[in-house]
């Protein structure tokens, strides 16, 4: 892989990561409840993802839905469930709580495969893991963040879902992520429908920024940021990733006006640190030893 290669794969990442992180921004602007926007959240993107499906694979669906089985199912409702706790948490908690908690599913990631695949943990990992635990703690020292008890509680299963859904996906590589999102997505919305009794209606003004996220900024963000990754090695997606933490509670501080507590700030600092410097890590080790092979 030449030089030009990579700069396209950290420009496509970056550039995805830059749309996908409105997502919190606009579920805050469609002004409906929790389970209001995971519905409409995830069956647009799942309508969307089964037009992108249908194209990527026309002719072959039924074989690869077939080849996904359980693993694909179960990633699917991980999925589900990890969209619909990050939905509630939004809308419940404050939004720099939800998106700090969300960034640590990579640790989660780390600690189910060590329960799950018995694969190793390295010291880094494990002091980046507790940094990111006191982080977290801190903002809860003066007791619940800004929020209720349900939207915290959400805010913080998500990462736990989605760091699982991580180690079954790396479990089971041929597992197609475009099904898995549209599965998930589908999932979700039923989820939602069932949770609401039916009960899903809202009215436009609400409709256009889930239609927005939907239809563009989930799909296209996550659409580019898979394209990036044929360039670029996991670590420095992961790298460049933790910005969204940082973007997302830009985006909302900048657009809606609410602005992250002294102590969500504080401790979503060290947790985003923690993140980051674990990915640098992880990266320089990867060119070193390929450097070393070379």
């Amino acid at each position: 892989m030449n030089r030009d290669d990579h700069l396209r794969g950290v420009l496509l990442v970056f550039a995805g990561i830059v749309v996908y992180s409105a997502d919190a921004l606009l579920i805050r602007m469609s002004d409906t409840g929790g389970f209001t926007a995971a519905f409409w959240r995830g069956l647009i993107a799942g309508l969307t993802l089964f037009v992108v499906f249908s194209v990527q694979y026309r002719g072959s669906m039924k074989r690869i839905l077939t080849a996904g089985g359980i693993p694909m199912l179960v990633s699917g409702l991980l999925w589900a469930l990890s969209g619909i706790c990050f939905s509630l948490a939004v809308r419940l908690a404050s939004t720099s709580v939800a998106l700090v908690c969300l960034s640590t599913a990579p640790f989660f990631a780390a600690l189910f495969s060590l329960l799950i695949l018995k694969e190793k943990l390295s010291p880094l990992t494990l002091c980046c893991i507790a940094v990111s635990v006191a982080g977290i703690g801190y903002m809860y020292k003066d007791g619940i963040a800004p929020g209720t008890l349900a939207g915290n509680l959400a805010a913080m299963a998500a990462p736990v879902i989605i760091g699982l859904n991580f180690t079954n996906l790396h479990k089971h590589p041929s597992v197609s992520r475009v099904a898995v999102c549209m599965i998930g997505g589908f999932s979700g919305a039923l989820i939602s429908f069932a949770a609401l009794r039916g009960n899903v209606l809202i009215p436009f003004s609400s409709l256009r920024y889930l239609l927005l996220l939907g239809a563009v900024v989930l799909p296209v963000g996550q659409l580019m940021v898979s394209l990036g990754t044929k360039y670029v090695p996991a670590p420095e997606v992961s790298l460049i990733n933790s910005l969204e933490t940082v973007l997302g509670i830009v985006y909302v501080w900048a657009f809606i006006g609410e602005r992250p507590d002294r102590n969500c700030l504080i401790g979503g600092i060290a947790v985003t640190l923690a993140v980051a410097l674990n990915s640098l890590v992880s990266l320089i080790r990867r060119r070193n030893r390929a450097g070393m092979r070379a």
